[in-house]
């Protein structure tokens, strides 16, 4: 199995997300953004991180973290995140909706597609060429993890950038 590591930070600076942490952060209306947590991750946040007392909704295999909502905002945000400057507690977990960030597969008219969403704010003209590169090279890893994990499959959002069709849903 192809290990995909952070991949956004091959084309996103560090301090692109720090500035500014959409992707932990989420409009109240798509909870079906929020990360999806094996059996193994989801154990190991309920031993090292009891005391957060993080639910998780299962999902097919999988579990997608519980959001928690940020009063008249209309925006939810990941229980993972520490209140101190927004770091991430389960950032070494190898979360991979995290580590895939912008990058989804979502589907549309029965085909699978590797999309970029446009919610990030670095998917512009200035990088989206190395995004697209980058795309390209996560084709196999990304085919991969949806077919052993369909839960990951996305449904059709407007306005997101496709960048390759992976077959049929």
């Amino acid at each position: 199995m192809l290990r995909v590591v952070k991949i956004h930070l091959e084309v996103i600076r560090s301090e692109d997300c720090y500035a500014c942490r959409g992707c932990c952060s989420f409009d109240s209306r798509y909870p079906e953004f929020a990360p999806l947590f094996t059996d193994e991750q989801r154990a190991r946040v309920a031993g090292e991180l009891a005391e957060l007392k993080v639910e998780f909704v299962p999902v097919g295999r999988m579990w997608r973290v519980a959001l928690r909502e940020l009063p008249g905002t209309g925006r939810s945000v990941c229980p993972m995140l520490a209140g101190d400057g927004w770091h991430c507690r389960v950032y070494d977990y190898g979360i991979f909706d995290c580590d895939t960030w912008p990058y989804q597969v979502q589907v549309r008219g029965g085909r699978k597609l590797l999309t970029l969403t446009p919610e990030c704010p670095v998917v512009g003209e200035e990088r989206l060429a190395a995004m697209r590169a980058r795309g390209e090279a996560l084709l196999s890893a990304m085919r991969d993890e949806v077919e052993r994990h369909p839960e990951r499959l996305m449904p059709d959002y407007e306005g997101v950038i496709v960048l390759a069709d992976l077959g049929p849903a």
